[in-house]
């Protein structure tokens, strides 16, 4: 039986970001996919990078630092109150990506849209 090892380290990252870029993929945010006229209709090798930052809010920071070397934006979506830390949040954006946030209050509210939904969404937005 093959054992496939996985390894989740920037370093193994960065040889992911390389080789999309060596391939002529063109990275995208959310937004710029979604965006009429955006890039989408110019190339067709392209790839969405779109984070959610459960934890390890350290390992994030150091993932978009990494791209941002490399001349790649992405998309980080924060939980609240998990991951939802403004200053991190901030030099992520200062470093050209695009954040948002990771909202989950549907599960958290156990399927009440009348109730515990709307309330928790205007609190934890």
């Amino acid at each position: 039986m093959i054992m496939l090892m996985r390894d989740f380290t920037l370093e193994k990252y960065k040889e992911l970001c390389l080789a999309l870029l060596d391939s002529g993929y063109t990275p995208l945010t959310v937004y710029s996919y979604l965006v009429p006229g955006g890039q989408k209709k110019k190339n067709n090798k392209l790839v969405i990078l779109r984070h959610d930052i459960d934890r390890k809010l350290g390992n994030a920071l150091r993932m978009a630092e990494l791209e941002q070397k490399l001349g790649i934006q992405s998309t980080y979506y924060f939980r609240f109150p998990y991951t939802f830390k403004p200053d991190i949040i901030g030099k992520m954006h200062d470093l050209g990506h695009e954040v948002g946030y990771h909202y989950e209050v549907l599960s958290k509210a156990k399927g009440d849209y009348e109730k515990n939904f709307v309330v928790r969404f205007k609190r934890e937005l």
